[in-house]
């Protein structure tokens, strides 16, 4: 090996990112002496640069910038990239490494993208943020990633269902109103028929049935489509009672079975006498009673302007209908019962059910003598039983000492016994003697949280400790008070305090579905119908498909049919399409409660081609021939014209040929038309010899 002279050899055991370790001879002394030099600066994007060197410097680097070569600032480096500059600015930048500087590169930064604040749709522009129709089928607004667009859909055709459950046909308001941006909807729907009723001034829904209070509970009637309908419950009763009763017909009254309170039954009495025994055949039906058979045990005077009796009736008239009649008179020159002031008494369902009976009598004077004489008039029977003529007085009237304050508050312990979608029934508990004196009555009131006033029901006895509250709401809630009506001239009221809070239940309705409609196989001038949500079987719910589509600017509905078949496929094709138009298409499904559903609207767009010259038509039923009607006019008229010429030719024809073979006929030999004379002839015998010989047998 030559001592005077070096050779440079490159140690290929050493990577870029290897260090080169201090105190190395030879080669990393000749790397040291190496000028490392910049070899391009790149703008990455508008705020950074990378950096490229022809060789990576032994020693700490940092990279430097200038806007005007002379004041250099130290840069922010990751790995080879210069990050945290200005954008749309030019700078030099070069590489400082231990005592030496590499040449300088100039760089200009792209400037940032400026965000377009315009949107453009159907050749109109409009700025972020605002808002625009595309006539009454989209809603639309700029926004910073484009135009995007809604549907408009009116709450005045979807959901109409919560404002009136039973309205089967609606109409808007105005009547006449027409689609207009920005006015698309109308202001609101008015229900133009419900199917509901009016029954003796009351209007009832669709479907409901009429009280019987109002309609006797001789018939049941319900409301149908807007009309009533009635069938009887009672079977007919006859004029006469019939011949298969066990009494004679003098005997026989018509009245009502035991629990039944509605239908009039020809039916036999049976009265038990004094001894418990029945009445035989033939007992007279109108017995006659002594004036004084009713036995009075008590007349008192309650306070000063009420008396009770008690008294007792005989046994025969336990179970008959009747009604206790009291007559009375503080006149004492009158002795004619008739002309004396009547109350009458009705023991409840009319029907003495027991001798004993009690009743008081008010409404009378203060420190007043009374003459009282007792009737039971008989709803079968013409002879009344009566009483002697009874003398009472009343009580002197003491001024009341006790002061009750003008309001009472009462806990009436109001609440829920059972609760349904369209009704409650509220129960309260039994009032006390003390609170009943303040009581002529009781009346539920009840309201929505946000409404202004209160409805009530009829008058409540105040002995009814439950009530029913009809024609709720499903799924609302309800504040329900109780109030107590005072007596009239009254200054002491009660009042309960705090109303009971109710939600009703939410009505199980079958046919609150949503028909979900897709479209699928877009063709040039077909596409395939696809629906969801129908419960099973469909047939149940609904009667018939009807598939309703429009093309972009077209003004006229066209309709496509199914009927609704139970197992049957839920998708239908729609032809006769417009090659490239754009359509809009929804679903109408027809129930059968009468309602009609939609689907939700979809948009598409056909194919561009050309239509197949055998597609059916728009606007006819699915699967219809389709054929004009000037198309078979002329051929149908050439049709019979060459028929009509086959006729007479045929004809013709016939009639020539009749008379060639009329001329040509001629008899060959006479008819025999002599009859046998032998008698031999009809020897049956000499037929069979004749035979033989002619056979040659």
């Amino acid at each position: 090996m030559d001592s005077c002279c070096t050779l440079v050899l490159c140690d290929v055991s050493l990577d870029d990112q290897d260090e080169i370790k201090p105190g190395n001879t030879g080669f990393e002394d000749s790397v040291n002496k190496t000028d490392v030099k910049l070899l391009s600066a790149l703008a990455v994007n508008s705020t950074s640069v990378k950096l490229q060197l022809s060789s990576r410097p032994n020693t700490t680097w940092t990279a430097e910038y200038s806007v005007d070569k002379v004041k250099w600032q130290t840069s922010i480096l990751h790995g080879h990239t210069v990050v945290g500059l200005e954008p749309g600015k030019s700078y030099y930048f070069r590489v400082k490494y231990g005592s030496s500087t590499t040449n300088n590169l100039s760089v200009t930064l792209p400037p940032l993208k400026k965000v377009s604040t315009m949107c453009e749709y159907k050749g109109k522009n409009y700025t972020r943020g605002e808002e625009f129709h595309d006539g009454c089928t989209f809603f639309c607004q700029c926004t910073k990633s484009g135009v995007e667009c809604a549907n408009i859909e009116c709450p005045t055709d979807f959901g109409l269902d919560v404002l009136d459950p039973h309205c089967l046909s609606w109409e808007t308001q105005p009547p006449d109103f027409i689609p207009h941006p920005p006015t698309c909807c109308p202001e609101t729907v008015r229900c133009k028929d419900n199917g509901s009723c009016v029954y003796m001034g009351e209007r009832f829904p669709n479907w409901a049935d009429i009280p019987s209070k109002l309609s006797g509970c001789e018939q049941r009637c319900y409301c149908e489509m807007g009309n009533i309908t009635c069938h009887a419950t009672c079977s007919p009763v006859p004029a006469t009672p019939p011949s298969d009763l066990p009494c004679n017909a003098q005997e026989a009254i018509l009245t009502h079975r035991p629990g039944d309170e509605c239908c009039l039954v020809w039916i036999c009495p049976k009265h038990e006498g004094l001894n418990g025994q029945s009445f035989p055949s033939g007992f007279p039906s109108n017995p006659t009673y002594d004036a004084n058979e009713i036995k009075v045990h008590s007349l008192d005077a309650v306070d000063d302007s009420t008396i009770r009796l008690i008294f007792s009736v005989p046994n025969v008239l336990v179970g008959l209908h009747g009604r206790v009649v009291l007559r009375y008179t503080a006149d004492k020159q009158s002795s004619d019962p008739s002309t004396w002031e009547q109350q009458v008494l009705a023991p409840p369902d009319d029907l003495i059910a027991t001798p004993d009976l009690e009743f008081e009598l008010g409404g009378l004077q203060p420190d007043t003598s009374y003459k009282i004489k007792i009737t039971i008039e008989l709803r079968d029977l013409q002879n009344s039983p009566t009483s002697g003529i009874l003398t009472v007085k009343t009580r002197s009237k003491v001024a009341s000492t006790t002061l009750y304050p003008p309001e009472i508050s009462v806990e009436p312990d109001l609440h829920v016994a059972e609760l349904n979608s369209t009704w409650v029934k509220l129960e309260w508990r039994i009032f006390t003697e003390f609170e009943l004196q303040f009581i002529d009555g009781v009346q539920l009131r009840y309201k929505e949280p946000d409404g202004k006033v209160f409805a009530a029901t009829p008058l409540i006895h105040r002995a009814v400790t439950n009530y029913i509250i009809e024609d709720l709401k499903p799924d609302t809630q309800y504040q329900i008070g109780i109030f107590f009506i005072p007596f009239p001239g009254q200054t002491t009221e009660l009042r309960a305090q705090d109303l009971l809070h109710i939600t009703t239940a939410i009505e199980n309705d079958p046919y609150k579905f949503d028909l979900v409609l897709d479209v699928h196989h877009i063709k040039t001038s077909s596409v395939e119908l696809t629906w969801t949500g129908v419960p099973y079987p469909e047939d149940k719910y609904v009667n018939i498909y009807r598939a309703i589509y429009q093309s972009e600017g077209g003004r006229e509905d066209f309709s496509s049919f199914k009927v609704a078949k139970r197992d049957a496929p839920t998708n239908t094709l729609v032809q006769g399409l417009k090659p490239s138009t754009r359509y809009r298409l929804w679903l109408e499904a027809y129930l059968t409660n009468g309602r009609i559903k939609k689907s939700n609207v979809k948009d598409f767009t056909t194919k561009p081609g050309v239509a197949p010259a055998a597609d059916t038509l728009q606007g006819q039923l699915e699967a219809s021939p389709i054929v004009k009607a000037s198309d078979y006019y002329i051929p149908l008229i050439g049709v019979s014209i060459l028929a009509a010429l086959a006729i007479v030719t045929v004809v013709i024809l016939l009639l020539i040929l009749h008379r060639k073979h009329g001329h040509n006929k001629a008899p060959i030999t006479a008819a025999n038309n002599r009859k046998p004379q032998s008698a031999a002839y009809d020897n049956p015998s000499y037929k069979v010899e004749i035979q033989q010989e002619t056979m040659d047998l």
